[in-house]
């Protein structure tokens, strides 16, 4: 029996794999840090951009957000305190939580990676044309908000059995 791969895994694996390592290569080369410890500092940049009083993200939820487990996000944010990216600190209201925040440091990183993010968008859309950048950056953006619906379906799934 010959069954055909589903292609749209397949495609969206592959281009997954590319764009990762891609992009992993940029950071390593331009700043020495790794795509998780870049889109870790990004995730927190915004969080201070949107002056938040309580902090929006647990250590669990940041693991979720940038698909690492907890284990590997807490070597992560130990690695870049170390190297003055980070702070950590207690709450107030609960001892046992820690609040995670930029130092200047990261925060100058933040702005060096978003410089090398738009010099590599512009690198990469000379290779379509100026319709299809807006129609891939619109189909893409559907694309990941079909993941998360589909990884908040398999949430429930799972607490339901």
């Amino acid at each position: 029996m010959n069954q055909e791969t589903p292609k749209l895994v397949e495609t969206l694996s592959n281009l997954s794999r590319r764009l990762r390592q891609l992009i992993s290569e940029i950071y390593a080369d331009n700043l020495g840090l790794s795509e998780s410890a870049a889109s870790l500092l990004k995730v927190l940049s915004q969080e201070e951009i949107e002056q938040r009083i309580q902090p929006k993200w647990t250590q669990s939820k940041l693991a979720r957000e940038l698909c690492l487990s907890e284990s590997s996000l807490c070597t992560l944010v130990e690695r870049l305190r170390k190297e003055k990216y980070l702070d950590r600190e207690r709450l107030v209201a609960d001892r046992r939580k820690t609040h995670i925040r930029l130092t200047a440091k990261g925060s100058r990183t933040v702005d060096e990676i978003h410089l090398i993010e738009q010099e590599f968008e512009e690198k990469f859309w000379k290779h379509l044309s100026g319709s299809e950048d807006i129609a891939v950056s619109a189909v893409l953006e559907n694309v990941v908000e079909a993941c998360d619906e589909c990884r908040l379906e398999g949430d429930t799934d799972r607490r339901a059995a």
